[in-house]
């Protein structure tokens, strides 16, 4: 069941570099609250310049909650995000404001709604699969899929070896179809969803403006050292990591390997975080129920919304 709680719970989202730690970190040094990460990089050690994480300085202003909580070569999923933030913010919530920060839609609505349940594939099914595929070939796993699962089958094609084998094998383990496996979650959605319901803020900013910010971010992670922290995760084995596949971290990945060249580096940054930004505004425009400002002109009228809202949930 979905409830107020007299400790607000603030989900503050947006598109990259539009100042959503800014506004949050000056809500929760004003009101004695704190921040949980809500940005799917950040919950990684040693990512830090690439990632934009809250300086030391900004950390003392107000507590920090689920950075760095992942070390170097291990991996969080959204359902392990949700199952471990819940409980976290459940627990803070009970002494203090909470705001939830970043703009990691997929996981921030994993937390917000449940995530269906992602069923194990046993190794020696999986293995007899990809046996068979190797000897019948894709569309003959697909017809399979088809035959058992035909609401399924028409979203997968049939050259997405890796959906059709993963769907084959949980019927082949469970005996239940992907399509009946969502039909129970939501029946079960009302279940899934966090108890306490958020009050959403979202920071928006005009195309150009953005782009400028994104520019000077970037500029300012170079000066940093961003190639220093990228090639020290590489000599030390994480090449393949899955936050070195992340915006900024790809694309020095590429310069240090010789594939782009000094000058192509920052623009090519550019271009990658603007596709993020497109990307995250596209998600979060989905969602009515977040109260947007600009972040440029109105980011004095977001602090008084948030200020409002504590105000009167610690009036009840």
């Amino acid at each position: 069941m979905v409830e107020s709680s007299k400790s607000p719970l603030f989900f503050v989202v947006g598109t990259t570099a539009t100042g959503k730690s800014g506004l949050a970190i000056d809500v929760a040094e004003q009101f004695s609250g704190c921040i949980f990460n809500a940005d799917s990089v950040q919950l990684y050690q040693r990512v830090d310049i690439g990632t934009a994480k809250p300086s030391p300085r900004d950390q003392a202003r107000a507590p920090h909650h689920f950075f760095d909580v992942v070390e170097p070569g291990g991996q969080m999923t959204a359902g392990e995000y949700q199952e471990l933030a819940r409980k976290q913010v459940l627990e803070l919530l009970k002494s203090q404001v909470v705001l939830l920060v970043g703009g990691s839609g997929f996981y921030i609505q994993a937390f917000e709604k449940g995530m269906m349940p992602s069923p194990k594939s046993p190794p020696k099914i999986l293995s007899e699969l990809t046996k068979q595929l190797d000897e019948q070939g894709a569309q003959a796993l697909h017809d399979e899929l088809a035959a058992k699962d035909p609401e399924y089958a028409t979203r997968v094609n049939a050259n997405d070896s890796y959906r059709v084998i993963r769907a084959l094998s949980i019927i082949r383990a469970e005996g239940r179809s992907m399509t009946e496996i969502a039909k129970q979650f939501e029946q079960e959605r009302k279940q899934n969803v966090f108890p306490v319901e958020p009050i959403k803020i979202g920071l928006k900013l005009d195309r150009e403006l953005l782009r400028e910010r994104v520019r000077r971010r970037l500029e300012d992670m170079v000066a940093s050292g961003l190639k220093a922290e990228v090639q020290s995760l590489i000599e030390q084995g994480h090449r393949d990591w899955s936050p070195m596949t992340s915006v900024g971290y790809k694309e020095t990945v590429q310069l240090l390997e010789g594939e782009i060249s000094e000058s192509e580096w920052l623009p090519l940054m550019e271009t990658s975080t603007m596709q993020l930004a497109k990307r995250q505004r596209t998600w979060f425009q989905r969602d009515k129920s977040i109260t947007w400002f600009d972040a440029e002109s109105e980011r004095q009228k977001a602090f008084d919304f948030a200020a409002s809202q504590i105000e009167k949930r610690r009036a009840k």
